[in-house]
């Protein structure tokens, strides 16, 4: 398995796995849990140049639970061909918060 670095002191900040879709991680302050939200560059033209948002928008991050898996679990071809995943690196079940990831919660990546 792959692994993606969390660079929790740029958070928010965006990232890429492909040319096509990135990735917006985002801190809420009242609950400490991260979100995702999923752009399609493929619109670029929306959202002041980001491109579509799929899904609902920003998306908890939970243990064992790829972000975006509604979507992606019928091979939908306007979503990525990847999952990314929260994992524990202990097998606890955390929240996975500002403070735990890349310490005790990585985020996997993995083709589909």
């Amino acid at each position: 398995m792959r692994y993606v670095e969390i660079k929790k002191e740029k958070i928010p900040y965006e990232f890429t796995l492909d040319n096509r879709f990135y990735f917006e991680v985002r801190h809420n302050n009242f609950n400490n849990v991260l979100y995702f939200v999923l752009y399609d560059r493929k619109y670029s033209t929306e959202n002041d140049g980001k491109g579509r948002i799929l899904g609902e928008g920003d998306e908890k991050a939970i243990i064992d639970f790829p972000l975006f898996w509604v979507y992606q679990r019928d091979a939908n071809p306007n979503f990525p061909s990847y999952k990314l995943t929260p994992r524990s690196l202990d097998g606890r079940n955390y929240s996975v918060t500002y403070e735990n990831i890349n310490d005790k919660v990585v985020m996997e990546y993995e083709l589909i």
